[in-house]
């Protein structure tokens, strides 16, 4: 692992997973113990450029074409206002925190010509330092055969030399496989298992909860309290299941006990329904990450339920939901779930990001997707006669019309698996070159077949099957497609039979 510089013992650390060249996975949940006074959740909603420890902020120019879109993705991680007169009119600037310099230089210039670094000073003459360097490398020459033959073989003796040192670490201390518990802790909660039961049943005999101290326990099983925590939340998770569960334990923080109800609930189907704490904060954090993309309405007052019957919002006493890369704006969200449900058709401000311009396109709406790189709206183009795919977060504006449409048989947005058809140049490679960009694109071809193209030598058309994760997967898969092949022609989605 890549380190600048040696940090001191005890210094929180942040290392990028691309930057590391293995990950030692024998180590089990409890080879080691979080320091009390290092929360990890700080980290959970930063941007890459924030993973550090740093006081300076920059201040990035941001183009009227392209501000929007970035307030969408990034606004949370810093502040943007109104651009000064001597900018364009509706340029932005924006202030964000940084710790590597790096990789903030590496976002600006991403954004192309529609970016510039203003400051700090040192920011700037980074970026004009990380400018030359890629001009440097690529003016230099191509590698010559026999040096690239060379450089080949050399890697080569290095990775036999990791292998070997490798097999000689696994033969003096055999890998073990780790399971999902291990089996000392497991041991360990059959006995707290085995002392709440006998503590409910005590408390059951007087007509009452049982409870016992945390400080009793934690002394007969040599624990500390935050491992006794923890071990009583995996019981409470692991003896509920089928809509029952044996015992429910829960610390009662003000007395410093552990009060104990045995009822098996499964035998009692008056009683009502019961949620595990567990099970409601994850349902809540659940609502929140889908946010308004359910076509049938809010689940705002659902959540709010849920949050009554906690007793508290998870949200605000420290749980915390890592945001996705969608950068959507809910307004549009809302605006097309309700165009789905009413089946009105929409006019979309769309920005082609590929291309660099905007477009308006009028579509059917069928239903919100969630792809690998966000939430798209799955929608049939009347004017192109077949199904399109739009990215959330590139949709500047949506418009609800009042023109009304009748749903298609035909469109299928759960389709999870397509049929395409495409024409190849007569070179080589041209059929890898093509099958490796579906596959990158999270395809997995079940089926291809080659007819010749008749009155035309050497050259054929492919049919293709292949699964995909979702419908907006397969138009992704289909734009990888066409920049390798003469002719594209998508011959179907449908969802997979079973």
């Amino acid at each position: 692992m890549r380190q600048d510089e040696e940090p001191a013992i005890g210094d929180p650390l942040q290392h990028r997973v691309g930057d590391c060249r293995w990950l030692d996975d024998r180590i089990a949940e409890h080879d080691f113990r979080r320091p009390a006074d290092f929360d990890p959740r700080a980290y959970a909603n930063r941007a890459e450029w924030q993973l550090g420890e740093g006081g300076e902020v920059a201040e990035i120019l941001l183009s009227e074409r392209i501000a929007w879109q970035v307030e969408r993705h990034f606004g949370r991680y810093g502040e943007i206002r109104a651009a000064g007169a001597e900018h364009e009119h509706g340029d932005r600037i924006f202030l964000t925190p940084f710790a590597n310099a790096r990789m903030i230089v590496s976002w600006v210039l991403g954004l192309g010509e529609h970016a510039r670094i203003l400051g700090p000073p040192e920011l700037v003459d980074e970026l004009a330092r990380r400018l030359a360097l890629i001009e440097e490398r690529h003016a230099e020459s191509p590698l010559l055969e026999g040096v690239l033959e060379s450089e080949v073989e050399t890697n080569s003796e290095r990775r036999r030399g990791r292998a070997q040192e490798s097999e000689e670490e696994q033969e003096e201390e055999p890998r073990r496989v780790e399971a999902a518990i291990r089996p000392e802790r497991f041991a360990r909660l059959v006995t707290l298992a085995s002392i709440l039961i006998q503590v409910g049943r005590a408390g059951g005999e007087a007509e009452a909860l049982g409870r016992v101290s945390m400080a009793d326990v934690q002394e007969r099983l040599q624990l500390s309290e935050e491992e006794l925590r923890e071990d009583i939340d995996v019981l409470n998770v692991v003896n509920f299941g089928g809509g029952s569960y044996v015992l429910y334990a829960e610390i009662l923080e003000d007395s410093g006990e552990i009060e104990v109800d045995p009822q098996p609930y499964s035998d009692n189907f008056d009683r009502p329904a019961r949620l595990l704490p567990v099970e409601a904060k994850a349902l809540i954090a659940a609502i929140d990450l889908i946010g308004e993309h359910i076509p049938e309405g809010s689940l705002a007052s659902a959540r709010e339920k849920i949050v009554a019957a906690l007793g508290e919002d998870p949200m605000e006493q420290g749980l915390q939901v890592a945001h996705g890369r969608s950068g959507d704006d809910p307004d549009v969200a809302r605006r097309i779930s309700r165009a789905i449900v009413e089946q009105r058709l929409i006019e979309l401000d769309y920005y082609k990001e590929n291309e660099d311009e905007f477009s308006l396109r009028r579509v059917e709406p069928y239903a919100l997707v969630n792809g690998r790189e966000g939430w798209y709206v799955a929608s049939f183009d009347p004017e192109k006669a077949q199904m399109r795919h739009f990215r959330l977060d590139r949709i500047r504006r949506a418009e609800v019309t009042e023109e009304r449409f009748q749903a298609r048989a035909e469109v299928d947005p759960a389709a999870n698996k397509m049929s395409v058809a495409f024409t190849l140049e007569h070179k080589p490679g041209s059929l890898v070159a093509a099958l490796s960009a579906l596959s990158a694109m999270g395809t997995n071809l079940t089926k291809i077949e080659s007819r010749p193209v008749k009155g035309r030598p050497w050259e054929y058309i492919f049919y293709v099957d292949c699964k995909i994760g979702s419908s907006a997967d397969g138009t992704r898969a289909l734009a990888a497609l066409g920049e390798h092949c003469g002719m594209v022609k998508e011959l179907g989605r449908y969802s997979e039979a079973h």
